[in-house]
């Protein structure tokens, strides 16, 4: 039986203390789902099939997940074709247990009716370092997904979903250009005079995002942990912003972030398009273009995704959480030849070319939020997955769960 042919709702499970992740003690945790969730997404598959499944009581040790799910739809659900996930991968017969809490029908005693709840215990240990997503399926060809965030007090935040995945540099953009990542990756020179304004992230890790509305913006010094300054080539990058743009000019393009200069770089800027509004991620190497785009409209707030895995010969684009463009073939090779362009965000440095091979002078205008980058270690790489929970944490589309 395929993932096609199933019902699908899917539980992230994450467990914090302040901003540390934490060992789970002896202790059973019971969690409860807190009143007000927001953000609950189906998709059409749901309402077309009938099937509704929702998640009413978790609760862990650190030798198994108890979570007891309701048939909340019209149809009949069979137990002997539910199939349970634990990223990504399933789990053979012996690693869960499933059994009727709530049985209405005696004589369809393997049925999971509507108005009934199944148990379903699954035998594993979790690692607190990331997030896990918990998919019960069942027949029927429908659809859900759910996140849900967890931690002791209250709901998971933004800045717990970045922590996970442990940036290499995280610029806030708050009210200067340091990193608060912890690595030191602190801005060495300002242009201009950026200034900042509320934030236009919804969940947001700090009050006030950067305003752009000159030649203004951040340098970074060269290091071997961002960028190819020391190396004979680099293999992989990741980025996740927001912005919003007032103004989208017609040039070359319009900076938000890069690194590098004309010759080899990476880059992540907006661009006119005969009247097409579109922002790029772009990768350059010896007159070389790599690049991946999507359509944007101006007065509008994003979250951009990209991946660079050059090693893996492809480039990511992703928007709002939902993949938008990928480049499989990539003309520059298996890496990025080295480069001496410091790391800017929004005033370009060495003015990098674009995806046309000509060269960008100018910096974006508009709104910057909190800039999140993954080195040159492929051992740090994200995913589209963490993309879509950075941006549905971000944008308060995840739905929360308490620890009592």
């Amino acid at each position: 039986m395929g993932m096609s042919a199933l019902a699908t709702y899917t539980l992230l499970f994450v467990i914090v203390i302040g901003m540390a992740f934490v060992i789970i003690s002896t202790h059973t945790m019971v969690i409860k789902e807190k009143s007000g969730a927001i953000g609950e997404l189906s998709d059409i598959n749901v309402r077309k099939s009938g099937t509704i499944i929702n998640a009413t009581y978790v609760s862990y040790t650190p030798s198994n997940l108890t979570i007891y799910y309701k048939n909340n739809g019209i149809e009949k659900l069979h137990l002997d074709r539910i199939a349970l996930f634990v990223n990504d991968t399933k789990l053979l017969d012996s690693g869960y247990n499933i059994k009727m809490i709530e049985e209405t029908n005696l004589v369809n005693s393997q049925l999971w009716d509507p108005g009934e709840s199944i148990n379903v215990t699954i035998f594993k240990a979790f690692s607190q370092r990331n997030p896990h997503y918990i998919t019960v399926s069942a027949e029927n060809g429908a659809k859900k997904k759910i996140l849900f965030g967890v931690r002791l007090g209250s709901a998971i935040t933004y800045n717990y979903t970045i922590n996970a995945l442990s940036p290499e540099a995280w610029w806030l953009l708050s009210s200067n250009g340091d990193d608060y990542s912890g690595n030191g990756h602190d801005s060495n020179n300002v242009v201009g005079s950026p200034s900042f304004v509320s934030t236009i992230i919804s969940n947001p890790p700090s009050d006030n995002c950067l305003l752009i509305d000159a030649a203004e913006g951040y340098n970074y010094p060269d290091s071997t942990a961002i960028n190819t300054y020391a190396n004979p080539g680099g293999d992989y990058w990741a980025v996740s912003l927001w912005f919003n743009a007032s103004s989208i000019a017609t040039n070359n393009g319009n900076i938000i972030y890069e690194q590098g200069g004309s010759v080899n770089s990476i880059a992540v800027y907006t661009f006119n398009d005969s009247g097409n509004y579109k922002v790029y991620c772009s990768a350059v190497e010896s007159a070389n273009e790599d690049f991946v785009q999507s359509r944007i409209k101006v007065g509008e707030v994003y979250h951009l995704g990209c991946i660079w895995d050059i090693a893996g010969s492809a480039i990511s684009m992703y928007i709002n959480g939902k993949l938008m463009d990928e480049d499989t073939s990539l003309a520059i090779g298996s890496d990025l030849n080295r480069h001496t362009g410091d790391t800017a965000i929004a005033e370009p440095d060495s003015n990098p070319d674009n995806h046309l091979g000509n060269s960008m002078t100018d910096s974006f205008q508009g709104q910057i939020a909190d800039i999140v980058l993954w080195g040159v270690n492929k051992d740090d790489a994200v995913s589209g997955e963490n993309f879509t929970t950075i941006y549905k944490t971000g944008a308060n589309l995840t739905e929360f769960w308490e620890i009592d």
